[in-house]
């Protein structure tokens, strides 16, 4: 494992995947990141909804949603960015950015119901422990209380945007 943690880290140099206890591997910052900086580029391959849906249960855990009917297999480091109820990065046009300044070493982590479209039926217990932790997680953004949808409107990617732009509107 200290093998490809070290080829990991020279290949990327911002980010480290590292193991984390129970909760598997998560992403750490290799430099202080300053709030809308890029740190990554999402490359894994593009699929439809369809072929998603019918992928096994590993690769359907290592997916997110990138465009009307596209999902990107995620690659490694961004495969291992755990969620948060109270994230620092965000992605938008499969590109990671700091949602906030982010210190060398610290975690990164996305709220995995940014950008999750309607019917998006995936449910989970979070054990972020975050001060904003909703405990229950959903994948789809509209089910956020309304506060927090407003929060993360300028996170939202284009794709979303557009196809979701009456519904948004009405957030203010």
């Amino acid at each position: 494992m200290l093998i490809n943690i070290f080829k990991f880290s020279n290949m990327m140099k911002k980010t480290i995947v590292k193991k984390i206890g129970k909760k598997g591997k998560g992403v750490f910052a290799q430099k202080d990141f300053k709030k809308g900086e890029l740190i990554l580029a999402i490359k894994g391959k593009v699929v439809s909804s369809a072929k998603a849906d019918s992928m096994q249960h590993y690769y359907r855990n290592h997916i997110c949603v990138v465009g009307d009917d596209e999902w990107a297999l995620m690659g490694i480091p961004e495969r291992y960015i755990n969620h948060s109820c109270s994230p620092n990065v965000f992605d938008k046009k499969r590109k990671v950015f700091a949602m906030k300044n982010i210190k060398k070493g610290e975690e990164l982590a996305f709220d995995y119901s940014i950008n999750g479209p309607d019917g998006e039926d995936w449910k989970m217990k979070c054990h972020c422990k975050s001060k904003n932790c909703r405990i229950n997680l959903n994948g789809e953004f509209f089910s956020l209380p309304n506060k927090l949808q407003k929060k993360y409107l300028p996170y939202l990617d284009e794709w979303f945007r557009k196809r979701y732009n009456d519904r948004i509107k009405k957030l203010g």
